[in-house]
């Protein structure tokens, strides 16, 4: 098995040419079969927002 993780950025546009940008993580688990590696587990979510303090 083998395993990838990290952080990536996409930008995103609406329809009045407004960008956002999204900071999100990833996670991937490779097997290796059959003289291939094959994807067997995926996961990608945003991170999360920071918490205020009062």
């Amino acid at each position: 098995q083998a395993s990838d993780v990290g952080i990536y950025t996409f930008t995103l546009q609406d329809e009045q040419g407004k960008t956002t940008t999204a900071v999100a993580r990833y996670s991937y688990v490779y097997s290796y079969q059959n003289g291939q590696w094959l994807i067997d587990h995926h996961h990608s979510s945003l991170m999360p927002e920071p918490v205020e303090r009062n």
